[in-house]
């Protein structure tokens, strides 16, 4: 039960890896079933973080010591908030990018004052 979690990225990481670099008649795969990879692959990121962020024990060392990233607190941190802060990161990017290529902003890149 413990490899379950790995087992689901991993195939969702080798299903974006496929779309990204099909070609042909899967495109359509790729339009409809790459933002739903990644948005599974965002919450999955962004789930971790905040589980890691509420499960730990601020004020004891040894519960995050042989934590990945450990022994250090700001080493775990790190590895298990670090990809979710990440995945909202680019996916901000992605989406500010998106309403750009709308026509939500003038062509000079500022943005509309009707906006």
């Amino acid at each position: 039960m413990k490899l379950l979690g790995p087992l689901v990225l991993l195939l969702v990481v080798v299903l974006l890896v496929v779309l990204v670099l099909a070609r042909g008649p899967r495109a359509w795969a790729r339009r409809r079933l790459l933002p739903v990879l990644a948005v599974l692959l965002l919450l999955y990121f962004v789930g971790r973080a905040v589980a890691e962020l509420v499960i730990i024990e601020w004020g004891d060392p040894a519960s995050y010591a042989k934590d990945w990233g450990g022994p250090h607190l700001a080493g775990v941190l790190a590895v298990h908030c670090g990809p979710g802060v990440l995945a909202l990161g680019l996916a901000a990017w992605w989406w500010r990018g998106r309403r750009g290529a709308r026509g939500d902003e003038f062509a000079g890149g500022e943005r509309s004052p009707l906006v």
